[in-house]
């Protein structure tokens, strides 16, 4: 990449570099690595990058995208401010919507108004509010959605054929999208005019949350069947976000957070080839979603190196012409867990260096966290903040006007390329066992735990330091007051899809839902020839089912439990 002149010419400069510091420092070693725990030098020259290639690197727009997707990145359009929303009952939800949106909230892959919703725990497995399973959690950490009058009291006069809807689910992907489709219906839009995205998480539960989920080896079937039924009859619906954020919060480093979001990637595409699918129908419309952690130029790095990788890897391997095929829809939401309870003001400067990094790294949309996070759901003042973060750093710092200005930095290009090429060995290595076979013998979780314990050992020497926690810390209590769900809202929730059940046509209701058993029985055993589950789940919706009671069909039919 660089002439044999400035090759020459750099050697004597580093040299003379390495005298000086062996002059001034007494050769004392560093001994530096990066989060990831890649060994770093305190000086990056050409040198160090001279067996890279020009095209490697290359220009915005161009493949493989190394600089982003696009010629111009940030400068006639901001990246997506996608924060997502989502506490107590659809009212609430829908009234914090409102207030974000009016201070600027919006702009999800296209500009228009968007709504990332988020779901409560017992939604995205799939359980009504009523169910026992639900108890204590109904509208924390989101909003319990299960009939279409929960979506009515969501989007009833919003524009939902003019906006991107995305629906935080996992194990009720699918139930979750068939109620979506019917309230649309009632409305008058067609399944074919919506937009917006499925998380598609059916592995997420299980794989980041200790929690149980559909039997394994069942699972990449589930999402190859939304992911059929949109590519079908959604054009514009976005299928799946391959959440890396979720190995993040467990304590994946960067380079393993590539690895396993790419074999999770490789593994379904091959799923949905054996469904008869052709990639560059359906990849276009896959994103990742990503951690940024503590170490900034390695988050920059990582989006950079998951780009090159995933444009490759669909090219070479799955022979992709598609360039949305080979264009990495990168979303990262800041690091929850990276945030302390300790001195939370603290937080806002953490949250704008996650943030400021994924812009630098070229990310789609952006979603940073409330500092106030780690003492409960965000306050609407919090919830502001938040936002504003990103405005500012969008309209006050020039940040925007020059796309990958961070390309062609020695240090920044020779980490891009350490973190690839970790990637890949550890791919290869996943590979060569099974992506199933990696996740029902625990190995993504060890790899987390292992990090995790480490770290651990270095707050408590204090080789790593968090400011206000294990160094300079003041020891006051936190004068912010946590913004806490109202008892009421769990029982109101109750009482509300009782009433929805008992007034409904019950045995319509059941014979949808024992079709939608039939159904899911013959897709099981005759997987990929066997029929289509989301016409049933719709019908089951028009019959009055709720979410919980397909999810319960499927329970069933599926198997559930912990993965082992």
């Amino acid at each position: 990449m660089f002439s044999d002149e400035t090759l020459d010419s750099d050697r004597k400069l580093v040299k003379g570099w390495e005298e000086q510091c062996k002059k001034r420092y007494g050769g004392r070693e560093l001994n530096s690595t990066t989060a990831s725990g890649i060994p770093i030098r305190p000086f990056y020259s050409p040198q160090d990058i001279q067996d890279l290639k020009w095209d490697d690197i290359g220009v915005p727009g161009e493949y493989p995208y190394t600089r982003g997707n696009f010629p111009l990145e940030y400068q006639f359009k901001s990246w997506d401010n996608a924060q997502p929303q989502g506490y107590g009952l659809p009212e609430h939800a829908r009234q914090r919507f409102d207030f974000l949106r009016k201070e600027g909230l919006g702009g999800y892959f296209g500009g228009g108004a968007f709504w990332l919703l988020e779901l409560d725990q017992p939604s995205q497995c799939g359980y009504d509010c009523d169910h026992p399973v639900s108890r204590g959690s109904v509208g924390r950490c989101g909003v319990p959605v299960s009939t279409l009058e929960d979506y009515d009291i969501l989007f009833h006069d919003l524009p939902i054929d003019k906006m991107f809807v995305e629906v935080h689910d996992a194990e009720a992907c699918l139930a979750s999208l068939a109620l979506y489709i019917v309230y649309a219906e009632s409305r008058g839009i067609p399944q074919s005019n919506l937009a917006g995205q499925s998380s598609n998480w059916v592995y997420r539960q299980a794989m980041c949350h200790d929690n149980p989920t559909f039997a394994t080896e069942h699972v990449l079937k589930l999402m190859t069947e939304l992911i059929g039924h949109c590519t079908r009859h959604m054009p514009r619906w976005k299928t799946i976000s391959i959440n890396t954020h979720g190995w993040g919060e467990m304590g994946a480093n960067a380079y393993q957070r590539i690895a396993f979001g790419l074999a999770l990637h490789t593994a379904l595409v091959e799923e949905c080839k054996r469904a008869g699918l052709t990639p560059d129908d359906f990849v276009p419309r896959f994103i990742a979603s990503g951690w940024p952690g503590r170490d900034f130029f390695e988050n920059i790095a990582e989006l950079r190196a998951f780009r090159r990788l995933w444009a490759r890897i669909n090219h070479e391997r799955f022979g992709c012409q598609n360039p949305h095929s080979l264009q990495l829809r990168y979303f990262t939401g800041g690091s929850g867990s990276v945030l302390t309870a300790q001195e939370p003001l603290n937080n806002i400067i953490r949250l704008t260096l996650q943030t400021l990094s994924s812009i630098l790294g070229g990310a789609s949309s952006l979603y940073t966290p409330s500092y106030d996070e780690p003492l409960g759901l965000p306050t609407e003042e919090a919830a502001l903040v938040a936002l504003r973060t990103q405005q500012i750093l969008y309209h006050e710092t020039n940040i925007p006007k020059v796309s990958d200005p961070l390309g062609g930095s020695c240090y920044v290009e020779w980490l891009t390329r350490q973190l690839e090429l970790e990637a890949l060995k550890l791919l290869e290595q996943i590979e060569s066992v099974g992506f199933l076979k990696c996740w029902q013998s625990g190995f993504f979780k060890q790899e987390c735990e292992k990090n995790i314990y480490e770290r651990g050992k270095k707050l408590e020497t204090g080789e790593e330091i968090v400011v206000g926690v294990n160094k300079f810390a003041s020891g006051q209590k936190p004068q912010i007051r946590a913004f806490k769900i109202d008892p009421a809202v769990e029982t109101r929730a109750i009482e509300r899809i009782q009433r929805y059940k008992a007034q409904r046509d019950n045995a319509r209701t059941q014979t949808s839902l024992e079709d939608l058993r039939s159904v899911a029985a013959v897709v099981k055993e005759k997987w990929p020839n066997g029929g289509e589950l989301m016409p049933a789940l719709v019908a089951s919706v028009r019959a009055g089912a709720t979410k919980g009671e397909m999810m319960d069909v499927l329970r069933a039919v599926f198997g559930w439990g912990y993965a082992q």
